[in-house]
C-alpha cells in the first residue's frame, strides 16, 4: 500500500512521497541526495476541556448549523 511519507536528506530538504511502507530512502529532488524516511510530528489541539476550547467549539458547532439549515443539509 502507498502512503504519504517524508524523508530529509543530510542538506536538511524535506520533500514529501507517495511510496510503499518498505521504501526508507529516496534521492532528495532537491540536491539529489540520499533522503531517508523521518517521523512527522503531528499537531494535537487539547484545549476542548478549558472552557475556552468548549466555547469556541460550540461557537463553530452553532455556525455549522445554520449553514447546513440555510443550505438544506440533512444527514
Amino acid at each position: 500500500m502507498r502512503r504519504l511519507y517524508d524523508f530529509q536528506c543530510d542538506n536538511g530538504h524535506v520533500n514529501e512521497f507517495l511510496r510503499s511502507s518498505d521504501v526508507e530512502e529516496v534521492d532528495c529532488p532537491d540536491c539529489e541526495l540520499k533522503a531517508r524516511k523521518i517521523v512527522t510530528p503531528v499537531k494535537i489541539q487539547r484545549d476542548m476541556n478549558s472552557s475556552a476550547g468548549k466555547e469556541r467549539w460550540a461557537k463553530q458547532r452553532e455556525k455549522q448549523i445554520k449553514h447546513e439549515r440555510k443550505h438544506g443539509v440533512t444527514l
